[in-house]
């Protein structure tokens, strides 16, 4: 049962992946490497899975750029994002 309230306009990526030590800062790498300030995340997991929701606040036109390299990411099983639809 993931939740985060949404606080901010931006985008909010899901990630699924494999439940290692160090798969979060793999993801949360990438955002940096693109620039992305990530405003929220939340992490949990069951069993060998691990779910992310990471809202970033300032997309550009390298967003889907960057959620390939995210998905390319070892252990990696899903990646989707949400627009926000007020801006």
């Amino acid at each position: 049962n993931c939740r985060l309230e949404r606080r901010h306009r931006g985008v909010r990526i899901l990630v699924a992946n494999t439940n290692i030590p160090g798969r979060i800062h793999e993801v949360t790498g990438v955002l940096h490497s693109y620039r992305y300030n990530i405003a929220a995340k939340f992490n949990d997991s069951m069993e060998n899975i691990g779910y992310n929701i990471i809202d970033i606040d300032n997309p550009d036109e390298k967003l889907n750029d960057a959620l390939i390299a995210i998905s390319k990411l070892s252990g990696i099983t899903k990646v989707r994002f949400l627009l926000d639809p007020a801006g």
